[in-house]
């Protein structure tokens, strides 16, 4: 609840805002005309302009200046901070006025327009001298249930207190620590977990067992409250609704969408808006929030008075080919995730619910066309026009680098690392096809040589494995280096060194300026020394994987470090939201038990988060269990 206000014992605030809506009220006439200087009147530089005739979009070079922008408060543009060039919407978002006829009018007239009620605070300095600065208007400032901005030193409102006992649906704490171990952690059949209850019943005939069979726990964990570990929302498509050949509109159009954002472990790992973080002058580019895109679009969105003090919310999706069988068959999956970008990059990669499944992607069979498969699913028409809907989902700009895939394991493993062994058999030894064998053996041998060490691995077999890993990869290039010294010419060798540094250098957690300038040095490095492998790659090395290297820099700017954004995070989530879940099925149709699999998962781990947010799972509870049945069986 919130803490309520102290009236003021001097004088009744009887001066009313005038401003529709507002019900701000105060004791003198002088503090009416502050706040309504502050909240309801739009700033001259925010004032909705006359738009001009529609021309055809330029394409803008890095150096070309940007949009006009409101100031800050504290004087200078927006996008005072090198954010690239943005070309804005023919016809921005503006205010509405308060006698506008439009539906949302009196939804409008409730929400107050204006900047936010306490001064801007500029940049604040943390103890390690990084500078970090909000966005001024979009900075998700603190507000009440009916989107009212809190006065200085209000408190936002807390939940009701819970019973610290109440651990419904189930009964007790051992209750439910025993319905996570069985589903959770032990993953055993239904017959299992019947006989299971069986021996319980029998050892303790005095007792009623937790459940009788294994339906009883699966209608307490279908129970709990929320499918997600987040405090979640619905949100609904409300524009035209365009029937289908069958005269019904699609699904998509009908069905709710949950969002979240209130999971308690997030709490100080989140950024509520756009930020800029310097250190000793130099710009750092860290977690999704700390880019120059967010930021520019930050930008766009202040032009709309009604966002003031919005939080701005990215939603980061990602899919990855997911196969869980091969000896039966070849069973594929692809499994579609999503995460707020608003989470810093330590959560997303420490695997602490940062992801969620949303659901699996439908790939279309050999032979099946894009509007078969439209048509099969309900997509009508073009999807062009549906995602103009969307301003900020251009599919075009928004492909952020993956390092798993184009790096780890596309350029070092697939490409330099084949690149050696094919520079041996047809430059080095050719010919002479046991010489570059014994050649691959010492390198091999060099490779399973490596002494041990913390943080290096031990390849027993040399680099001769057949599934490669990311882990793998990123293990190897520690000890690939030395392992082909004194094999390769010089210029070969530097070539696979100024590869191995990129990586490096684009996988810190924490890019700066000067880390960017050794990343274009690393990459103009490999551009010229891999010349050397020019007579194993006659066709040029005009490769995706290799071009999409030079985007690096550009994509660091505008969304942070790539380590937060990678598709090794999903790899991983493929454990316990693809192969677990597949397992546990007869494998026969097994898309909607695994599906089933996953709620009831995310039901667990919400409880868990809930629970121990109350304090509720402190302590050894089964301890106190096991000291109340002996109690219990003294009293006897």
């Amino acid at each position: 609840m919130a803490r309520p206000k102290t009236a003021r014992a001097s004088a009744p605030k009887a001066f009313a805002c005038p401003f529709p809506g507002c019900k701000k009220m105060s004791t003198c006439q002088s503090g009416i005309t502050r706040h309504y200087e502050m909240k309801h009147t739009i700033p001259e530089d925010l004032r909705p302009k006359t738009p001009e005739p529609p021309i055809q979009p330029q394409p803008c070079s890095p150096s070309s200046p940007g949009p006009d922008l409101p100031q800050t408060p504290h004087g200078g543009s927006l996008d005072s901070f090198g954010s690239p060039p943005h070309t804005p919407a023919q016809n921005p978002p503006t205010s509405s006025s308060p006698s506008s006829s439009s539906p949302s009018s009196a939804r409008r007239q409730r929400t107050p327009l204006g900047s936010p009620q306490r001064p801007y605070p500029g940049p604040r300095v943390n103890s390690t001298g990084v500078h970090i600065e909000k966005h001024p208007w979009i900075d998700g400032s603190p507000c009440d249930v009916e989107g009212y901005e809190l006065e200085p030193g209000d408190r936002p409102a807390t939940p009701p207190p819970q019973d610290p006992q109440d651990y419904f649906p189930f009964d007790s704490r051992a209750e439910f620590e025993l319905s996570e171990w069985i589903y959770t952690e032990t993953q055993i059949s239904v017959n299992k977990i019947d006989q299971l209850f069986h021996i319980l019943t029998a050892l303790y005939p005095d007792q009623p067992p937790p459940a009788i069979k294994h339906m009883e726990v699966y209608e307490k964990i279908d129970s709990i409250q929320g499918d997600t570990p987040w405090s979640s929302f619905t949100i609904n498509y409300d524009g035209t609704k365009t029937p289908a050949a069958d005269g019904k509109p699609p699904v998509w159009m009908t069905q709710g969408y949950e969002g979240m954002i209130g999971n308690p472990e997030f709490n100080g790992k989140i950024d509520y808006g756009p930020k800029i973080v310097t250190k000793d002058g130099k710009r750092c580019y860290k977690n999704v929030m700390s880019g120059k895109w967010a930021w520019e679009q930050a930008n766009i969105i202040a032009q709309d008075k009604d966002c003031h003090g919005a939080m701005f919310a990215l939603v980061i999706l990602g899919s990855d080919k997911m196969t869980v069988s091969v000896a039966t068959g070849q069973t594929d999956f692809y499994p579609l995730y999503t995460s707020l970008g608003n989470i810093h990059n330590s959560v997303r990669c420490a695997h602490k619910n940062a992801v969620a499944l949303v659901g699996f992607l439908a790939i279309p069979k050999d032979g099946c066309t894009l509007k078969e498969l439209w048509d099969e699913y309900g997509i009508v028409g073009d999807l062009l026009p549906f995602m103009k809907l969307f301003p900020r989902a251009d599919i075009h700009e928004l492909l952020t680098p993956d390092l798993l895939h184009q790096v780890i394991k596309g350029m070092f493993k697939d490409h330099l690392v084949d690149w050696v062994e094919s520079f041996i058999w047809d430059v080095l030894c050719e010919g002479n096809p046991k010489e570059a064998e014994a050649i691959i053996a010492d390198i091999d041998r060099r490779i399973a040589c490596a002494p041990p060490f913390p943080g290096l691995r031990h390849f027993h077999e040399g680099r001769g494995f057949k599934q490669w890993t990311g882990n793998d990869s990123k293990g190897l290039m520690k000890v690939y280096l030395p392992a082909i010294a004194g094999h390769l010419p010089g210029s070969n060798v530097k070539a696979i060194a100024n590869l191995i540094e990129f990586c490096y250098l684009v996988r810190r957690d924490v890019i700066d300026d000067d880390t960017l300038g050794e990343i274009d040095a690393a990459l103009s490095d490999f551009h010229q020394n891999r010349e050397a492998f020019r007579c194993v790659r006659p066709d040029g090395f005009s490769l995706p994987r290799q071009h999409s290297l030079t985007h690096y820099r550009r994509s660091i700017e505008l969304y942070g470090a790539p380590n937060g954004i990678c598709s090794s995070i999903m790899e991983n989530k493929h454990i316990k939201a693809v192969k677990k879940p597949y397992r546990c099925s007869n494998r026969n149709k097994p898309l909607g038990q695994m599906l089933i699999t996953n709620q009831r998962l995310d039901k667990l781990a919400a409880a868990r988060i809930d629970f121990s947010s109350r304090g509720m799972l402190r302590g050894q509870g089964f301890l106190i269990t096991f000291l109340e049945k002996k109690n219990w069986l003294q009293q006897r």
